[in-house]
């Protein structure tokens, strides 16, 4: 639940860890053990043993609760070895595993201060971005000032806390979301606008309209989608064109002036169809 945050980094102790975890949850954690129980497969007691007491996890225990709490790659991989670090038997085990934990903080740092101004996406990141909705979902919830986490994110977009993870982790390392000092996220300043001739805007239209027809199921009646078949002149064909290129001028410039509280997709299509 701690995304390339440095509050998961700074910490030689993955109990530490896993508590603050827990309290971070709502209402403090309450049920949160027997719910980390379930996930690994053991008995509830032996979850306060192990995060109260003087047992460790096993690492195939740790992987799985590292993904429970929706722990990034790289931050599976520094609490794995804090794990291992723990559960070490010898001092020549604990000094290799001491320089290990040291060069993944480092390469931690070093990922939290890459914040880019202004970096255009490479091609590999673009079609990776636009592969599917949840990179730009994700990106857009970033900026809702109560989500701050993988679970958080997972929980307002419906989708799993470990896919929230992942795509989270890569909107960081692109710039495309930024980790605030206070720990929450924003909007990076990455620019992530598709040329039409790009082959990816295909991609992009799809996954949205796919979501569009999701939105249809819902019972929400905030939302509006409007098939309006018509036949008119050429002339008025290019009217209206001009009038929805100006309407989509103004809601951009009301969305960006305003406060995020809420997540929305706008579909706008006009097209001809048949012989003309």
């Amino acid at each position: 639940m701690y995304p390339i945050e440095m509050s998961v980094f700074s910490s030689l102790d993955y109990k530490t860890i896993v508590r603050e975890f827990i309290q971070k949850q709502p209402k403090k954690g309450r049920g949160m053990s027997r719910r980390i129980a379930h996930h690994l497969r053991i008995h509830p007691a032996m979850v306060s043993q192990i995060f109260s007491g003087d047992r460790d996890l096993t690492p195939e225990q740790a992987i799985e609760l590292a993904s429970f709490m929706g722990l990034a790659e790289l931050e599976s991989d520094y609490f794995l070895l804090l794990v291992q670090f723990s559960r070490a038997g010898t001092h020549r085990l604990k000094e290799n595993l001491r320089k290990q934990i040291k060069a993944l903080q480092e390469n931690a740092q070093d990922l939290r201060n890459r914040l880019p101004k202004d970096v255009e996406l490479t091609e590999e990141d673009k079609a990776q971005f636009y592969s599917a909705w949840h990179f730009s979902g994700v990106r857009l919830a970033s900026s809702l000032q109560r989500l701050t986490n993988p679970q958080e994110i997972a929980d307002q977009l419906g989708i799993s806390v470990s896919l929230a993870a992942r795509t989270l982790e890569f909107l960081l390392t692109t710039g495309l979301c930024l980790r605030v000092e206070d720990g929450g996220l924003e909007l990076g300043p990455s620019r992530t606008h598709l040329e039409s001739s790009s082959p990816l805007i295909q991609h992009h239209h799809r996954n949205w309209r796919l979501k569009a027809f999701q939105g249809m199921e819902s019972e929400d009646n905030r939302n509006l989608f409007y098939s309006g078949p018509m036949s008119m002149s050429h002339e008025a064909y290019d009217t209206v064109r001009e009038l929805l290129v100006e309407l989509l001028s103004q809601v951009r410039n009301q969305a960006e002036k305003s406060q995020a509280e809420t997540l929305a997709c706008l579909n706008l299509d006009l097209f001809r169809f048949g012989k003309s």
